[in-house]
């Protein structure tokens, strides 16, 4: 066999494997490495860790013995007192709200289980109640001049001396400036429904007119 070494002789050609990607069907060798590929089983992946997710903050529900429950929950936990309990007594003390008068409050305020109103708020509460230290007052004098029994199963003399020294207390019932804003929004969104109510008859008048 002749090799020319001189430039742009003629030599042997050399197969070298293809790096096309894809095979030829017509080649034996192209469709036995294609079984083989086919054949090599991949590495299935393993189930993924499962993620926990947790809260950033803990809030504060996490304080109240009824965290995580709504208010009406709350409640229905409670037994309410009982109808014919009277005023003094641990259902219906003088001066705080039992925990179902303040569950009853939250509710009525539209707040969480949790909420602590503010101490004018609580004197508010107790006055309209009939309660309170002006009403403590009164009507232990009453019992006193008509011989009656008087209830203070907080035992207030013995317990909060300190209001005793200047029982004077400002009359009227107490407010603070959530108190007045409430009031205030409640008047506006009554004074809404009577200014659609206005719109709705003076359209009905009109309508009827028109026929």
């Amino acid at each position: 066999m002749s090799r020319t070494d001189g430039l742009g002789a003629s030599s042997p050609s050399l197969h070298t494997p293809s790096k096309q990607t894809g095979l030829s069907n017509d080649d034996p060798s192209a469709q036995l490495m294609s079984e083989l590929l086919n054949s090599i089983e991949k590495p299935k992946n393993g189930p993924k860790d499962r993620i926990i997710r947790t809260p950033k903050s803990r809030g504060t529900n996490v304080h109240s013995s009824f965290a995580g429950i709504s208010v009406t929950n709350a409640i229905l936990q409670l037994e309410p007192p009982p109808i014919d309990a009277p005023v003094g007594s641990k259902h219906h003390p003088w001066l705080r709200l039992t925990g179902y008068e303040l569950l009853s409050l939250r509710k009525r305020m539209k707040k969480n289980a949790i909420w602590k109103p503010s101490e004018t708020m609580i004197l508010a509460e107790l006055m309209d109640l009939g309660r309170g230290f002006n009403n403590y007052l009164t009507a232990k004098k009453k019992a006193e001049a008509e011989g009656t029994i008087f209830v203070d199963e907080d035992d207030i003399a013995s317990t909060r001396p300190e209001l005793f020294t200047n029982p004077s207390t400002p009359e009227g019932r107490p407010i603070n400036r959530g108190m007045v804003l409430n009031a205030a929004k409640k008047r506006k969104r009554e004074g809404l429904s009577e200014l659609v109510d206005d719109q709705k008859e003076s359209l009905s008048k009109k309508v009827l007119q028109s026929f």
